[in-house]
């Protein structure tokens, strides 16, 4: 099964990898940029260039801190 782990059957994934999140017993990828999700709504964790706010991945490559109703604030070193 794509994107699984560990299966109970053939049929029926219990583990999804990195990226993806369990969904009616199959896995679904992460929206993008989010490298781990429990849903396709909601992410833990970014990808490198993005930043995590309120639970959503925003594309800010270079950026150290970043402030919704501002932009990037602090940015890496040369940037």
């Amino acid at each position: 099964m794509e994107y699984c782990n560990a299966c109970s059957n053939d049929e029926d994934c219990t583990e999804c990898e990195e990226g993806h999140y369990f969904s009616s017993w199959t896995c679904a990828s992460c929206s993008e940029g989010c490298a781990s999700c429990p849903n396709i709504t909601e992410c833990k964790l970014c990808k490198e260039g993005y930043l995590l706010i309120r639970k959503v991945c925003v594309y800010a490559p270079n950026c150290l801190t970043y402030v919704k109703s501002i932009g990037c604030t602090q940015c890496e070193d040369g940037f």
